[in-house]
């Protein structure tokens, strides 16, 4: 898509990632990627000749001088989306088919391009699939997924972390995905990496935690302001999860847990699904039928509440302690209807 006048990007820039696409898995697909996006576990179990559920390759991105010369850009129209950084490059996503272009800038190396492609970008990706995301954070309590909203401040890092350093698997961070299963859908395991700082870090990283990490140095992007990259070996839930609770995070003096009646529970589900940051414009036809259809059904369902987070770091353990308790008593996720 183009606002103006025309104006190709650079080409691709040779000897840039591997020498050939390097097949990877995340959130159910099989990623052919000629990015590199250690990120990802290597796809060594599926067949060498499998078709790709999502192609990853560098190509020239048509963007307008006008989008250029802005900060960030998202343009959505009939049949792509154009995204653009101004840091990093342009992205080029059909809405039909598998492929992704990518389209970084001179100099722009795979580490900085795999900030927005693992993150917006592969948000649209997975929308385009037709599957539900929240911009969330998601864990695995007793084989059930647990999911973490909230606005800033609400508490969803801190929360996200005690549940890791208490050795509960990581499920995703940042998008987390839902399978179509109309009764109790499943969480969709993303990669083993979360974005933390301040306090939520020092509990991960802290010595009495549980999870094996391997911490990457901060990134020079105004966006993660001091954030640091976890990478959590062996710490990703191996398969998906039937989900068990959403939460929608509050701050109080003491942790508990109340149910959202539906009308609430919809409200808190449309407002946290992850394309809800672009506004209408990533929803139209058949797309936004299937987006609002999959809102209601999550929340009818009786899986989300409110979870109070205390305000005292040290009292953290206290929600955790809530929620595996909550998870204990489910019925298997079979019998749920």
């Amino acid at each position: 898509m183009s606002d103006g006048t025309p104006l190709v990007l650079h080409a691709a820039r040779p000897g840039s990632g591997p020498a050939t696409p390097v097949a990877r898995r995340s959130y159910g697909m099989r990623i052919l990627s000629d990015i590199d996006l250690p990120e990802l576990d290597l796809d060594v179990h599926g067949a060498p000749d499998r078709t790709p559920d999502l192609i990853i390759r560098r190509h020239p991105v048509t963007l307008s001088a006008a989008t250029r010369v802005r900060p960030m850009a998202e343009l959505f129209g009939p049949e792509a989306t154009d995204l653009w950084w101004q840091t990093v490059g342009g992205f080029h996503l059909p809405l039909e088919g598998r492929e992704l272009f990518v389209d970084p800038l001179p100099g722009i190396g795979d580490d900085l391009v795999a900030y927005p492609l693992l993150g917006t970008v592969l948000a649209l990706a997975l929308h385009r699939r037709g599957q539900f995301t929240f911009h969330a954070s998601a864990v695995s309590v007793g084989g059930r997924g647990v999911v973490m909203l909230g606005n800033k401040g609400a508490g969803k890092s801190t929360t996200a972390a005690t549940l890791l350093a208490a050795g509960h698997p990581l499920v995703a961070d940042d998008i987390v995905a839902l399978d179509d299963d109309p009764h109790v859908p499943r969480l969709i395991p993303g990669f083993g990496q979360v974005k933390l700082d301040g306090a939520a870090l020092q509990i991960l990283c802290g010595p009495d935690s549980r999870a094996r990490v391997d911490l990457r140095p901060p990134m020079d992007i105004p966006a993660l302001a001091g954030k640091r990259r976890v990478l959590l070996p062996g710490g990703l839930a191996p398969a998906p999860v039937p989900t068990g609770l959403i939460c929608l995070l509050a701050r109080g003096p003491q942790a508990r847990l109340v149910p959202l009646a539906a009308h609430e529970a919809l409200q808190a589900v449309l407002l946290h699904a992850y394309v809800a940051r672009f506004g209408t414009a990533a929803l139209s036809g058949a797309r936004a039928a299937h987006h609002f259809r999959r809102a209601a059904a999550i929340a009818g369902s009786g899986l989300v509440h409110i979870l109070v987070v205390p305000d005292s770091l040290d009292r953290l353990p206290e929600a955790v302690a809530i929620i595996e308790r909550h998870i204990a008593v489910l019925p298997p996720a079979e019998a749920r209807t």
